[in-house]
């Protein structure tokens, strides 16, 4: 049986040992219940770690409350691929921070060729000083390209990643990279030039990436995917997570089997 003690034990390791910033809930694609979200908010405080939460799509002001409710420290909008969209996250962010002191940062996702294409408009708008960051999803972007998940580590891809981080970097943005990152994504990483990525995320941890960590960040995410595999299992024997994270949980798995003795 896994128990709050171990899961909260693994983040203070991921944070003490091995720079963990935050721990990361997931509305969209993960489909976090609000329970859910609320244990790993309490457990990632506890921890010391900040709270990034990803809503369910540009305009979800629901979402965005309940992690304002949750003290996220960072609110991510997924499949932003035009001007429009880009727009319609930051008023509708506007309308649900007025009035609050402490803000949280805003990023969005940009994961699709149709986003990067669209980039350089985005960065045009007037309300993009209200943007925080970007975060790049690598399996999205392959399969808007008609490839399939198993090239998220195709030197294509790092050259996208490259010249969009470049691009935001340029307008004052921060940028993480997302999307399949596990044991086999760790010389995509070390092969990024030095100063292109401020971050790197699991599913469910974001991690700080200074060019001389990534030497470490092999560890760093094995144990970010153990965290996974422990969370999931949590969440499936008290009957929150859904049906097809068996699926998840046999991969990650084997994942991490790999690397055992």
């Amino acid at each position: 049986m896994i128990r709050n003690a171990s899961l909260l034990k693994l983040l203070k390791e991921l944070k003490v040992s091995y720079g963990a910033l935050s721990a990361r809930c997931e509305f969209e694609d993960e489909g976090a219940s609000f329970q859910e979200a609320v244990c790993l908010g309490r457990l990632a405080v506890r921890a010391g770690l900040g709270i990034v939460v990803k809503i369910g799509g540009c305009e979800a002001v629901t979402d965005m409350r309940q992690a304002l409710a949750m003290g996220a420290g960072t609110i991510i909008a997924p499949m932003v691929e035009t001007p429009y969209a880009l727009s319609k996250f930051l008023k509708a962010a506007g309308r649900v921070l007025y009035g609050v002191r402490k803000k949280p940062e805003l990023f969005v996702n940009i994961e699709t060729r149709v986003s990067i294409d669209n980039f350089p408009a985005m960065l045009r708008l007037r309300e993009i000083k209200a943007l925080t960051g970007i975060t790049i999803g690598r399996c999205d972007l392959v399969e808007s390209m008609g490839w399939t998940k198993d090239r998220v580590n195709d030197p294509e891809i790092a050259r996208q990643v490259v010249s969009v981080c470049r691009l935001a970097h340029a307008s004052g943005l921060k940028c993480s990279l997302g999307g399949g990152i596990g044991d086999r994504s760790i010389d995509f990483l070390r092969r990024l030039p030095p100063g292109t990525l401020d971050y790197f995320e699991t599913r469910k941890t974001v991690f700080a990436a200074p060019h001389e960590f990534y030497e470490g960040c092999g560890s760093a995410v094995l144990k970010a995917t153990e965290f996974e595999l422990r969370w999931l299992e949590l969440c499936q024997e008290k009957g929150t997570g859904l049906a097809s994270d068996s699926l998840r949980i046999r991969m990650l798995e084997k994942r991490l089997s790999r690397h055992m003795a």
